[in-house]
């Protein structure tokens, strides 16, 4: 069945006078409401059973019902009149096999829906699509330059995990995001590509992992050009802020020198140093005329210069435009632990500043951990609020949409664990001040 008909499928069957009354409520409309809010369109209902259980295992709720799935959420209209909303947005994994669908919930409880009959397969389909733009939007993979329109095989191997199957392959300015028919989506940045090859209608990608895209028929030389595209475009931007940042350099350092810090990546001093050594010592330079050198050279005196990072960035806040450096600075106290300081600085003037501090763990490999945290950053497009915020915070609406990033990407859910704390720039005094005070405590 074709997304189209999915989308455009007749009910199966009138639902009862009580069943669309129940199903009015979840959806949040009452003859009361002064604005009429569009109701989400049905995309599939059907019939079958259910069992509901808590954070526990524990059942709660069993039964036949009316299952109806929308724009916005699963409905369960249980035969004995007690039913369930669960709107996608909550639901955080989704798994189905052997004609079984368990969903998750935040903060623990599952559903096990069964008895679909000949339309499992439709529902499957249609809740993967809905998984997958909600999934999408919530990751915050949401940026220009999206082509779209390739339908092929994949095969995906990362940590002893392998998936394969058909998917939709969208390419965007910044990374390729790959649709399984079932399944979470998984995005690529192309500053993790580390090799990207082609032979017999086949792509093979590796960048930690392995990945090959075939069986793509007369798109395939689309898709390979598409992706082609989007990795030369991220170069020549990336050559274009270090030109703008770093202007005295001439154009085959900057070449060489964007293949190192292609959107975004942080890279250590002695690697480029290894291209020229004026790059380092410029960009060192630049953050005078961001404000931003004083506190930089103030962290720089409790590490050691050769451990620090530097990466450069452009659109780092999404709407805004402007060239960002970042750093990461390792940070040794006397006697509150190691930690990791991060902090990036913008062309445009305007809005806070705050430096972000993380525990380094005992043990750890700095060179490893700071790679998890660019991972990281690149994964969240740079937003520091999925970072900071408290669990409580993220049960507030304006938040929550950060929940199934904090689930889906084991680099984020690893930096809120290590994240002790911010210091916001309210004047230097005052912000050595509280950074002297924050890494000095026994944590």
């Amino acid at each position: 069945m074709t997304e189209q008909n999915l989308n455009n499928q007749p009910l199966s069957g009138s639902p009862l006078g009580l069943e669309q009354s129940v199903l009015k409520q979840i959806s949040g409309q009452t003859k009361k409401s002064k604005r009429k809010k569009k109701e989400p369109a049905v995309i599939l209902q059907t019939s079958g059973s259910f069992v509901l259980t808590d954070e526990v295992g524990k059942e709660i709720e069993s039964g036949q019902a009316k299952f109806i799935l929308d724009e916005e959420k699963f409905s369960i209209l249980s035969e004995s009149g007690k039913a369930i909303s669960l709107p996608l947005s909550d639901i955080s994994d989704f798994f189905a096999e052997e004609y079984k669908i368990s969903l998750s919930f935040w903060g623990g409880g599952k559903v096990l829906v069964s008895e679909m009959g000949y339309q499992y397969d439709d529902f499957v389909k249609a809740l993967t699509k809905l998984r997958h733009e909600i999934i999408q939007k919530e990751l915050l993979m949401k940026e220009s330059g999206k082509k779209a329109g390739f339908r092929g095989d994949y095969d995906y191997q990362k940590d002893g995990e392998k998936r394969s199957g058909e998917a939709e392959v969208e390419i965007y300015d910044t990374g390729l995001v790959i649709k399984p028919e079932q399944g979470d989506l998984i995005r690529i940045p192309f500053t993790e590509i580390t090799d990207f090859s082609e032979k017999d209608y086949k792509i093979s990608i590796m960048a930690g992992f392995a990945l090959s895209l075939s069986n793509f028929g007369e798109r395939f030389d689309s898709l390979r050009g598409a992706l082609r595209e989007a990795l030369n475009e991220l170069s020549l931007k990336t050559q274009l802020t270090l030109k703008e940042l770093l202007p005295d350099l001439d154009p085959l350092t900057v070449q060489r020198a964007s293949e190192l810090l292609k959107d975004g990546q942080a890279v250590s001093k002695d690697e480029i140093d290894k291209i020229s050594p004026k790059i380092w010592l410029n960009l060192e330079k630049k953050l005078e005329s961001l404000n931003i050198k004083e506190s930089y050279d103030f962290l720089k005196s409790l590490s050691k210069v050769e451990r620090i990072f530097i990466g450069v960035k452009r659109d780092l806040m999404g709407d805004l435009t402007g060239e960002y450096i970042w750093f990461l600075v390792p940070v040794f106290s006397k006697k509150g632990g190691d930690y990791l300081a991060m902090e990036a600085a913008s062309t445009i003037e305007g809005g806070g500043k705050a430096t972000y501090f993380f525990k380094i763990p005992k043990g750890e490999d700095l060179d490893d951990l700071i790679k998890k945290i660019n991972r990281c950053m690149l994964a969240i497009n740079f937003r520091r609020e999925p970072i900071y915020l408290s669990d409580e915070d993220l049960e507030k609406p304006n938040y929550s949409k950060y929940k199934i990033a904090i689930s889906k990407i084991p680099e984020l859910k690893l930096l809120r664990q290590l994240f002790c704390g911010r210091v916001v720039h309210a004047s230097p005094e005052n912000w050595k001040e509280n950074v002297s005070d924050l890494i000095n405590k026994n944590i």
